[in-house]
């Protein structure tokens, strides 16, 4: 499999997938850093031609560009705080324009990255979900990309106007004075690099806080799942008590990482406050030994280190953005790379959709782990258009079964043929498209019974009266006040577990499938009712090649055969009456479950 890393390269190609947008944000940049570093230089200019009738390298152009009226004091104070409000002004309304335009290209980017994750997620192998909680995965798409886009739209857009400003004030600082200028701008360098020395532990901070959160979220994710069962068999305090234990562990974990990591970046500002202190006195005794630095002058350039100090912060802090977008990507780029399902590729051998279905299971071996075997060389054939059951004790692999025949486990040994044709030959998708399957627990989602029903297809109202009609969930569906629009909650929690199984053999029979799988479909229906079912799916299942997988027998009774199955092996096949006499393990199944 090729690794599909996501890391910064991949940003800066996403950031200049608009070259436009980004045009206009330099553009923003570099005009807000000329309105913030002229804003300094007025007054103190004003100070040495006023007050201490300088040279008047301000005086000199106001009165070339004000009527000979104005050429006082008074206008040259106001003219020059009006002045200094106005780029104020200016600079505040491009740093905004500029943040709105690097949040929609971080957006778009984050909306790029999610659906490149959603696209992975599609094809990530089912063991993936088996051993990873669903919290893990929900933080990748929602905290770890809000991450990505943090360092984005802020820290992206501070880095090119804090570099801009820092340019420009350095440019100013050299015209003020040259030696001045020189000893700021190389002791500046030495700072930062102090700082950035600082930080470099935040990082594996940040990565176990990151971790701590994310074991916490598997953990509530868990408990709101499950709340229900946990309530009414009282084990929702138990539960509880090991996600206040996850809390306690995050809350611990986040005091250590956040304490250091202020502790690490009031540090690096420390360091520069003392860079800052030793820029002052150089200025100061610049201007005692040198006739070329003005009183004014020397003000402007105190307040051109103050300008200075927010760039150079927002440098500093962009590291600890990097350190954590870093983390971030880590994560992102683990889920990537995990092992994605192998689909098969169709050689050229066209399944024909609608075509009667046989399945066979040739020498079939599977485990989940190495050396404990789940199925070991099952063989049988499913013909055409029969029904057959598949019964044994828990643990004997039934299930395993019906996860072999969707292509969500691969054999380890042998194959899967549907007629006559090697699963991963066909391909899953077009094998897929030809199955349908209810499960014991069917997935419900928290919308209406009409969306519930349908999963995306399109069909008439008809169609899906009809398909609740065999399920026998036509007449209370109609009892209800908004019929097909009727939300069932969450989970399906407004619905019994019966009514559950029932919308899910409506949804398998809207789609009108080749191969049908019951696996423990009726288990929640009372005996009449389930009797009703099976008695009107018998007519949909008439050459409909179908496995039943059921611990009570009345559902597998009407099977044509029936397959037992003991630790992974088929030990018996045959008739429920030819079963029954053999005296084995399907006589005492049947013994133990009664009619």
């Amino acid at each position: 499999m090729t690794k599909q890393n996501i890391n910064f390269n991949t940003i800066k190609a996403l950031l200049f997938k608009d070259k436009s947008i980004l045009i206009k944000a330099h553009i923003c940049a570099v005009a807000a850093a000329f309105t913030t570093v002229l804003q300094p230089l007025l007054i103190p200019l004003l100070i040495d031609d006023l007050l201490l009738n300088g040279p008047g390298k301000l005086l000199n152009k106001l009165k070339i560009i004000l009527p000979e009226s104005m050429h006082e004091a008074t206008s040259f104070i106001a003219i020059t705080l009006f002045l200094t409000v106005l780029l104020r002004l200016m600079s505040l309304s491009l740093n905004i324009l500029q943040s709105k335009i690097f949040t929609r290209l971080s957006q778009a980017i984050c909306h790029d990255l999610r659906i490149k994750l959603l696209k992975r997620l599609k094809n990530v192998a089912i063991k993936y979900f088996e051993n990873t909680g669903s919290g893990k995965t929900a933080a990748l798409f929602t905290n770890d990309v809000d991450t990505v886009e943090q360092f984005i739209s802020k820290t992206i857009s501070q880095l090119i106007l804090s570099i801009l400003q820092l340019i420009a004030t350095a440019a100013i600082l050299l015209w003020i004075n040259v030696q001045l200028g020189l000893f700021i701008l190389i002791l500046n360098p030495i700072v930062v690099f102090a700082t950035i020395k600082m930080g470099k532990k935040v990082k594996k901070l940040k990565r176990s806080e990151n971790k701590a959160i994310a074991s916490f979220q598997e953990k509530l994710t868990d408990f709101l799942d499950a709340m229900h069962e946990l309530r009414i068999s009282r084990r929702d305090r138990f539960f509880l008590n090991k996600i206040i234990d996850s809390a306690a562990n995050m809350r611990d974990t986040t005091i250590n990482s956040r304490w250091k990591s202020d502790a690490a970046s009031r540090g690096s500002f420390v360091i520069f406050l003392m860079g800052f202190d030793l820029f002052r006195a150089a200025a100061v005794y610049i201007a005692f030994t040198s006739v070329d630095l003005s009183v004014g002058e020397m003000i402007a350039v105190f307040s051109y280190l103050w300008v200075m100090m927010t760039p150079v912060q927002n440098l500093i802090t962009i590291q600890y953005s990097w350190f954590a977008a870093s983390a971030a990507l880590e994560r992102l780029n683990k889920f990537m790379n995990e092992e994605e399902e192998n689909k098969g590729k169709s050689k050229g051998i066209e399944f024909i959709y609608g075509d009667n279905i046989d399945i066979e299971f040739k020498d079939v071996s599977f485990s989940y782990q190495k050396g404990i075997p789940v199925l070991n060389k099952v063989s049988f054939k499913i013909p055409a258009g029969q029904h057959i059951a598949i019964v044994g004790a828990t643990g004997g692999g039934k299930s395993t079964l019906v996860q072999m025949i969707t292509g969500l486990y691969k054999a380890d040994q042998g194959s899967v043929l549907f007629n006559g044709m090697d699963i991963l030959d066909i391909g899953l998708d077009k094998v897929r498209d030809n199955i349908g399957v209810v499960l014991q627990a069917p997935g419900i989602f928290h919308s209406s019974i009409r969306e519930n029903i349908l999963m995306g297809e399109i069909a008439e109202d008809s169609e899906i009266w009809q398909a609740l009609e065999v399920a026998c969930l036509d007449e209370f569906i109609r009892a209800q006040e908004l019929g097909l629009d009727t939300s069932v909650g969450n989970k399906g929690l407004k619905l019994s577990g019966g009514q559950r199984q029932r919308l899910a053999i409506a949804r398998m029979v809207l789609r009108k499938p080749q191969v049908v799988i019951l696996d423990e479909a009726t288990s929640a229906l009372d005996p009449e009712t389930e009797a009703k079912v099976l008695q009107r799916l018998k007519a949909f299942l008439h050459n409909r090649t179908c496995i039943t997988i059921a611990h009570r027998l009345s559902a597998i009774k009407q099977a044509d055969s029936i397959k037992v199955f003991e630790n992974g092996s088929m030990i018996q096949s045959g008739l429920h009456d030819e079963l029954i006499n053999q005296n084995g393990v399907y006589s005492k199944l049947y013994q133990t479950k009664g009619k």
